[in-house]
């Protein structure tokens, strides 16, 4: 079921189906799909925060792909979960969102 997902995840990508998915994952101890650079630039930011809590580390990785993407501004709102992802205990995802906030 959770292959499936990747055809719900092409924008616009609706909060729902992303909540769904993570359930699922967490859930079922699956990876999550992988979610294209051109859907992660799309993300709204209720999803960007959904996935920026999620304990799924891939999950943190899509929030610092979709903001490194967008070439946020520091006054951009969002860069606040950029800077909060950069003390994530995954050591990966927190060496991903201090690199991308050096850029």
């Amino acid at each position: 079921a959770v292959r499936l997902w990747p055809a719900l995840l092409a924008p616009p990508v609706e909060l729902p189906d992303v909540k769904a998915l993570l359930a699922l994952c967490v859930e079922g101890r699956h990876r999550l799909p992988k979610i294209s650079p051109v859907a992660a630039r799309g993300l709204d930011g209720e999803v960007l925060a959904a996935l920026a809590t999620c304990e799924l580390p891939e999950a943190r990785l899509v929030v610092v792909q979709a903001l490194q993407e967008r070439q946020c501004k520091l006054e951009d709102p969002r860069v606040q979960l950029l800077k909060d992802l950069m003390s994530d205990t995954c050591h990966v995802v927190s060496v991903a969102a201090r690199n991308s906030f050096r850029m």
